[in-house]
């Protein structure tokens, strides 16, 4: 019955009483053994148990990979496929002469990839001729695909594979130096204004009203917002990889557009 349920204590052999092994041979409850009754229980067809354990499965899977995305750091990224969840089914428990109730219990694990390192493994492989790496940013990590060389086991400390999609590579920009430079000038000496910005491929402002010729002359006042400038087509960057995809011969920069 359920006074047999422990949650701790020492399993001991009858038998062996008044022996002197009696002391030596017996069994520690370190994970509690529930599930005791008195009585009669219906029995599930074994059949409809393991269905319904599948659809459980499957339903928990799902809830739990959307929910941990929302736990992952912001320096971290959690690709799908680097995702397990490991199931263990719990004890049976009755609620009628007619129904069972079953409950599973999930774990999700999953490695997650430092940002900044993936961005410099790209930056490194497809734009050699940048010094800097911290000066790059890949804006779309999240729409990149990692694929493991081996499918991902729960528990798992470390994997490799393959880094595949198009990357989108931005030079970042020092947008209070960028308005401080541009404030108070002509508007159409924009160029010589941005000329010492290596980073910056080609700007264009607009300025309003529109009859005015010269930029605020309070920075804050100026909005400096950055568009997507070339791009590598669908890179494959696993750790071995040595050659670079079109596109990645010279490197692409920002278009900022200054309004």
């Amino acid at each position: 019955g359920e006074s047999y349920n422990l949650t701790e204590g020492r399993l001991t052999v009858p038998g062996l009483e008044g022996e002197p092994s009696f002391d030596s041979i017996y069994a520690e409850v370190t994970g509690g053994i529930t599930g005791g009754f008195e009585g009669e229980r219906g029995v599930i067809d074994p059949a409809e148990r393991e269905n319904t354990e599948r659809a459980l499965q499957a339903e928990l899977r799902e809830t739990a990979s959307a929910g941990i995305q929302n736990q992952i750091p912001d320096r971290f990224i959690l690709y799908p496929d680097l995702v397990g969840t490991s199931f263990e089914p719990l004890a049976q428990s009755s609620v009628n002469e007619n129904e069972a109730l079953l409950d599973v219990t999930a774990t999700v694990h999953g490695v997650m990839l430092p940002r900044q390192d993936l961005e410099q493994l790209l930056v490194r492989t497809f734009l050699p001729q940048q010094e800097d790496l911290t000066a790059v940013s890949v804006r779309n990590l999240n729409e990149l695909t990692f694929t493991p060389s081996d499918p991902y086991r729960p528990q798992q400390s470390s994997v490799t594979g393959t880094l595949s999609g198009t990357a989108h590579f931005v030079w970042k920009i020092d947008e209070g130096t960028i308005k401080a430079n541009i404030s108070g000038r002509d508007k159409d000496r924009l160029d010589v204004a941005l000329a010492q910005f290596e980073e910056i491929e080609s700007a264009s402002a607009t300025v309003q009203p529109f009859w005015l010729m010269s930029f605020p002359s309070d920075p804050a006042d100026i909005t400096v917002t950055t568009s997507l400038g070339q791009t590598v087509e669908d890179p494959q960057t696993p750790a071995q990889e040595t050659g670079r995809q079109q596109g990645a011969d010279s490197a692409p920069s920002s278009t900022d557009d200054l309004n």
